[in-house]
């Protein structure tokens, strides 16, 4: 579906959220939205567009051409960093994205949604809990060598995975 990019408001700027207007949204859910035009995606908390926040970001914007983005049916509203996360270049303009729900049985797109959050605190600490987690798995592993062979195949997949990459972008 064609939705209108806009440009969060600047206190939204380390927020892990995304303002939808023309979908199902219930406030603080989860959803992934993906760029069908390059097949990239971001999975990160919604809220929906109300009254109280098109007042506010109307009066946010000193340009009267511009009073009106919101509207627009379908609408969403993201930081710099979800935008460039999906490869979206061009603010005001429609772009074909895919919005979908995050069941809360999907752990793994929960997780996702905590290493791309914008503030690297979220990112550090969502790593460090789940080296954390191997961690500990390992330690329940009663004998030596068993052990020595799970750490050096964690080592290996943290290596695969590239954890400052994922820190860093």
């Amino acid at each position: 579906m064609d939705y209108y990019v806009l440009a969060s408001l600047a206190e939204d700027i380390n927020s892990g959220w995304c303002w939808v207007k023309g979908s199902d949204v219930s406030n603080r859910s989860l959803i992934q939205i993906k760029n069908n035009a390059n097949g990239k995606s971001i999975v990160c908390e919604a809220l929906s567009v109300d009254r109280n926040f098109e007042e506010k970001y109307r009066n946010a914007i000193s340009s009267k051409m511009n009073k009106h983005l919101l509207d627009r049916s379908n609408v969403i509203l993201m930081n710099a960093w979800y935008r460039e996360k999906l490869g979206i270049v061009k603010t005001q303009s429609n772009h074909n994205l895919q919005i979908s729900f995050v069941t809360k049985w999907c752990i793994c797109k929960r997780i996702k949604a905590c290493t791309m959050h914008p503030q690297v605190a979220v990112r550090l600490s969502t790593w460090l809990g789940l080296i954390g987690i191997f961690v500990g798995t390992v330690s329940l592993i009663p004998s030596q060598p068993h052990k020595l062979m799970a750490v050096t195949a964690i080592g290996y997949f943290m290596g695969r995975l590239n954890i400052t990459r994922a820190w860093s972008k």
